[in-house]
């Protein structure tokens, strides 16, 4: 019995010491720092070409501008 007792102790201390402590790293403050300028209308619109360029006209006539016209509306609202 002392032996699983110690046994479940060693793992419970083995698994405590693994674990992920928090940094002590000052925290950045302007968070935008490492996030990329990503101009996103453009790549929608690259997106969209390139399924067209792919598959041909793959949608009926005024889809893809109803489609943007309701995503814009969507994300501007």
């Amino acid at each position: 019995m002392f032996v699983t007792a110690f046994n479940l102790l060693l793992a419970a201390l083995i698994a405590a010491s693994l674990l992920v402590l928090p940094s002590k790293a000052t925290p950045v403050m302007d968070d935008t720092v490492d996030k990329p300028n990503t101009d996103y209308k453009a790549l929608f619109m690259a997106y969209l070409d390139m399924g067209t360029a792919l598959f041909g006209t793959w949608a009926p006539e005024g889809a893809i501008e109803e489609f943007i016209r309701k995503r814009e509306a969507f994300y501007d609202a």
